[in-house]
């Protein structure tokens, strides 16, 4: 570290603070950010069974709505069909009625129109009695506003002296003005004060404008960092599919032709068993044979030979039909086993080859990102020495500060060490010094 000062003229601690705490932020965002998509996904969880349900209880309102609807017209037309006939029963009534009895009918008429006049007399009465409460109330407001009127004019004056606003008072002071000239100064100092605000405001909302500017280019810069990101993890798991598809092509092949093997040699033993079978029994047959065509008056000894040899035949036979069928048992069971041991052996070759291919891609990208970072610190150590051997001459090449910005910019997107990162290259920029 003194070594590095003295070369450098600079301390890490302030950077390794500065990053710490960068990192420290970044792990907040971070976590702020799985608090608040799982925060949103239970609220789109809860927002969905809330759609579900409120579209089921709408679904059973208008339901029951038709239903009551469905019923109370039911019984709507069941009471316009019953109001019908009932009218219809009425109007047959009347009908009767008036052709049984048209005297009652006319003087039911005459008394109705008398009623009618009777009810239009005192609705007339009513309404010429409300009209004369209205004269009488309007006659009396007119009278009761003649006496306010009246009162008025009896109040004597308020004499009021008008202010003039040019008037100056003359009391020989040094700042003496008018009404007037003093409202004009506070408008002029009010119109300079909203003036300075205004430049105040624009001059926020410019910088305001530069920082949103600045955040804006960061931010596209950022996006385009994470989706080159994005693109290039995409195309690594498309790639680790593709070999997983492959790998997995490669083992059903694989088994498929074990399995056809097996299949082969069980169907091949089938065959020889089978065949065996087959012999034994022709071998049964013509000894059968050859006992029906024995002589029938032999004597007594060549029969029982001949019974013993048939009879040692059978057993031999059955006892290899046995030794057949328990070596065919067991060459089951030794196939299924070696079938077995090989799919184990086939899935930890294929664990071990994926092992290996994760963890070559992973050496792999640590030495592609090893080499970029190396490249760009031994060009920014070459152009800082060149402004070091300079001498304070104004060139074009950066200080040691702005390679410092422009070097710690890429490592905070990575979260590698930026000391780490300066250990392991600085022989590199020793021997480009020398």
């Amino acid at each position: 570290m003194l070594a590095a000062y003295e070369q450098e003229l600079r301390d890490s601690s302030e950077f390794d603070a500065w990053q710490a705490r960068m990192r420290a932020e970044d792990e907040e965002q971070r976590l702020a950010e799985v608090e608040r998509r799982r925060i949103e996904t239970l609220l789109a969880d809860e927002e969905a069974k809330e759609a579900r349900l409120r579209a089921v209880n709408e679904k059973r309102a208008i339901a029951g709505a038709m239903k009551l609807e469905s019923d109370a017209n039911a019984v709507k037309r069941e009471q316009e069909a019953e109001a019908m006939r009932l009218q219809q029963k009425a109007l047959v009534l009347d009908v009767q009625a008036q052709r049984e009895r048209p005297a009652q009918a006319a003087e039911e008429m005459v008394r109705q129109n008398h009623l009618k006049a009777k009810e239009l007399r005192e609705e007339k009465e009513a309404l010429e009695e409300r009209a004369a409460a209205e004269a009488a109330a309007e006659a009396e407001r007119r009278a009761d506003l003649i006496r306010q009127i009246r009162a008025l004019e009896l109040v004597p004056k308020v004499r009021v002296k008008t202010v003039d606003p040019t008037y100056t008072p003359q009391h020989g002071l040094l700042e003496e003005m008018s009404l007037a000239e003093l409202r004009e100064r506070l408008n002029s100092v009010e119109l300079e004060r909203q003036r300075e605000e205004e430049a105040k405001r624009n001059d926020i909302i410019s910088a305001k404008k530069e920082r949103d500017d600045d955040l804006r280019r960061r931010m596209e810069r950022l996006s385009a960092m994470r989706e080159l990101s994005a693109q290039q993890a995409t195309s690594k798991r498309e790639l680790a599919k593709r070999a997983q598809k492959e790998a997995e092509a490669q083992r059903q092949g694989r088994l498929a032709e074990a399995q056809m093997k097996v299949n082969a040699q069980m169907e091949a033993k089938r065959a020889a068993r089978a065949r065996e079978e087959a012999r034994l029994a022709e071998e049964l047959k013509q000894i059968k044979l050859k006992k029906a065509f024995l002589d029938a008056d032999k004597e007594a000894v060549e029969r029982s030979k001949f019974e013993s040899l048939q009879g040692g035949a059978r057993r031999e036979l059955i006892a290899r039909q046995e030794t057949g069928i328990k070596n065919a048992t067991n060459a089951a069971k030794i196939h299924d086993k070696e079938t077995a041991q090989r799919l184990l052996n086939l899935q930890q070759e294929r664990e071990i080859h994926e092992a290996f291919l994760r963890d070559y891609e992973r050496r792999a990208s640590e030495h592609q990102y090893d080499s970029n970072i190396a490249e760009d610190t031994l060009q920014a150590s070459r152009q800082m020495l060149k402004a070091r051997l300079g001498l304070g001459v104004k060139t074009g090449l950066p200080t040691s500060s702005s390679w410092m910005q422009n070097t710690r910019q890429p490592l905070q997107n990575t979260g590698r060490p930026f000391d780490d990162t300066l250990q392991q290259t600085a022989p590199r920029v020793r021997t480009a010094e020398n």
